[in-house]
Formats: C-alpha cells, structure tokens, sequence
C-alpha cells in the first residue's frame, strides 16, 4: 500500500538538516526511492536487501546527479507518523563522516589500483569501509578494510561513493608487479626416417645429406 506520510513537530528539519550531513552518492536521472520503513536509524542506506527510511531517501535525493522520485510503502495502517530518535538529533559541532565506499557488490580489494595486483581480501555486497586516497587519474579508490593493517584498492565502478571525494589526497600507487618469467616452449626436434639395417626409426637430428622422410622423434 502506497500512502502520504505525515511526520511529527519538527521531524522535517531534523531529516532534512541530517541529509545534508550524511551525503549520499551521486545516481543516474530518473531513479526512484521507496521508503519502506517508519524506523529512523541514523547512518543507514537505501540500497537493495536493506531497509529504505525518509532519512535516508532525502540524504540519497540531496546528492543525486537527476532527479529522484520519493515513494512511500510503509506495511500496517495508515497514516504512519515519523519520528527522528532522540540520540540523532544534531548538534553543533558534531563531525561529518569522512569519505566511505559500499560495495555493490562482492569485490576484491587489491595490494595496487589494478588487475595485475593480487588481492588483499574481499568486500561483501553492501560493505562500507573508508576512503583513504584516489588516483590522480581517478579509477581506483584506496580503502582501508577493517581486516587488514594497511589500505587496499578498488575499482570505483564497483562501489558507491559517500562524502567529499575533493578532500581526498591523490596517493602515488606502487610498481605494477612484475611478470614472472615463464621458459619459452620448446620445438620438438625434427628428425628423419632412417634405416637402421632392421627397420626403419625416426632418427634426429637428421644425417646431412640424407633424404629420408622427415618425422619427429
């Protein structure tokens, strides 16, 4: 059931006031949210397998590159009041969130900003982790895993971007790693047929000057 929400004293200019201190990524034209929930948890997404609140909607819309449709399909009666938990309230001074990176998702994360590098550990589907760097070039984004002690590398095109991605330092990216030298495959030696006073065998290399038909050993 699709309905208009009607939300409690004040809840619009905390919402509003929050989504612009967790932004969210930048999406394509014409996409459209649904907000499937009455609960109001700070720091939540709306992405796929998760919960989608007004909150974060008007977070996801404020940053998006088009326009974006808010629709409303909260399960029970109607009509569902909003109400911002107390420990979300905003205050001054409180720290915004550096830059953040989700996974949409499983993806390696890697020693170097490609596929050449071997991989440092994984991310799932819906992971967030923060962003330490970029390539000057951009690309690749450096991310610093909870499980390892230093940063890995993901490609951008598989994440979604969270914050002030301006901020970010540009990070030199290590040596590309090099090759590991493989032996040349070996062409088997040709040879001739020779008579060996019994019967004939494939004999190489062959005899100069003989005229024996050629074979490989």
């Amino acid at each position: 059931m699709r309905r208009l929400l009607r939300p409690a004293a004040g809840a619009w200019i905390a919402v509003l006031l929050l989504s612009l201190l967790c932004p969210m990524p930048a999406h394509a034209d014409g996409t459209t949210i649904t907000v499937d929930t009455a609960e109001d948890n700070h720091g939540e997404r709306c992405v796929a397998g998760h919960p989608c609140s007004l909150r974060a909607a008007l977070s996801y819309a404020s940053t998006s590159a088009g326009d974006v449709t808010i629709e409303f399909d909260i399960p029970g009666p109607a009509p569902v009041t909003l109400t911002p938990l107390l420990d979300n309230t905003v205050t001054p001074g409180t720290p915004v969130p550096g830059p953040e990176a989700m996974a949409r998702e499983d993806a390696n994360c890697r020693l170097g900003p490609s596929t050449q590098f071997n991989v440092a550990t994984h991310l799932t589907q819906g992971q967030v982790v923060p962003i330490t760097g970029r390539l000057t070039q951009g690309g690749w984004s450096q991310v610093q895993p909870p499980d390892l002690q230093v940063p890995c590398w993901i490609a951008e095109g598989i994440v979604d971007t969270y914050g002030d991605l301006n901020a970010l330092p540009d990070v030199t990216p290590p040596a590309p790693p090099t090759p590991t030298p493989t032996d040349e495959p070996v062409s088997p030696a040709q040879g001739c047929m020779w008579w060996n006073g019994n019967v004939y065998i494939c004999r190489a290399p062959c005899p100069a000057n003989y005229q024996g038909a050629p074979c490989t050993p």
